[in-house]
């Protein structure tokens, strides 16, 4: 079920706090996310299989099998992988690069993940070059669906 007014206080803050445009304009938060279209009007598609996420000590081994994302971080890190047997901690993966953006391109994962936090669904997250992977609990799929489609993003079923 979606919080609108989760919702729309996410946005009043959002709106609330100046900032300065490129060119030295005040102008609020709000206004800038209101003219970002590429990034509040995303096709997210979901990825096949159920994922799981390892944690990585400093001495783990190389990556094995399905493995979706990587990152090294001073804890040792993370790994992403596919494991379509798993089942109480499983997550399905959205990915948003289909239409690719640059990396210089602002809001795009705020956008996705914002309604996210504000529907109370974590979630994990990687980029790549192209776009983002967001990794949300698989029995929450059909949240996760309603929360991103009330804001204007599609999600399309997996090819």
């Amino acid at each position: 079920m979606v919080d609108e007014r989760a919702l729309r206080t996410l946005a009043g803050d959002i709106g609330d706090h100046p900032h300065r445009t490129a060119h030295g304009h005040r102008t609020a938060i709000g206004e800038t996310v209101a003219r970002m279209s590429a990034a509040d009007h995303q096709t997210l598609r979901m990825l096949d299989g159920r994922y799981v996420l390892e944690r990585l000590g400093p001495e783990s081994a190389a990556p094995a099998g399905d493995v979706l994302a990587v990152v090294h971080g001073p804890d040792g890190g993370a790994r992403m992988r596919r494991d379509d047997a798993a089942s109480a901690d499983a997550w399905v993966a959205l990915w948003n690069g289909d239409a690719a953006h640059p990396p210089e391109a602002t809001g795009m994962l705020a956008a996705v993940v914002g309604p996210l936090a504000a529907g109370g669904v974590p979630v994990w997250v990687a980029a790549s070059y192209d776009g983002d992977i967001v990794l949300v609990p698989h029995d929450r799929v059909g949240q996760v669906r309603e929360l991103l489609r009330s804001v204007g993003h599609e999600v399309a079923d997996r090819p």
